[in-house]
């Protein structure tokens, strides 16, 4: 979904269940916004390809809001890299 608002394009998904590199993010986002679900497997490695792919997408702002498919929040919500 894509909105203009006041001025600020913002682009939103979410469920895209390891599908995030078939997205297109356009060039002039400002504010890119998923809605979680990025993974279908509930395997960390999974957040590792997204969350690469997700900081090279073109916005001058990301928000990432955690899907149930991201327990690992829940398990480990201080883990460190």
């Amino acid at each position: 979904m894509v909105l203009d608002y006041k001025g600020k394009r913002l682009l939103a998904f979410s469920d895209t269940h390891g599908m995030h590199r078939k997205l297109s993010i356009p060039k002039g986002t400002d504010i890119l916004i998923c809605a979680g679900d990025v993974v279908s497997d509930f395997q960390e490695n999974g957040l590792s390809d997204f969350f690469d792919w997700f900081s090279s997408c073109p916005a001058q702002l990301r928000l990432f809001v955690p899907g149930n498919h991201e327990i690992i929040f829940d398990l480990y919500p201080f883990k460190k890299k």
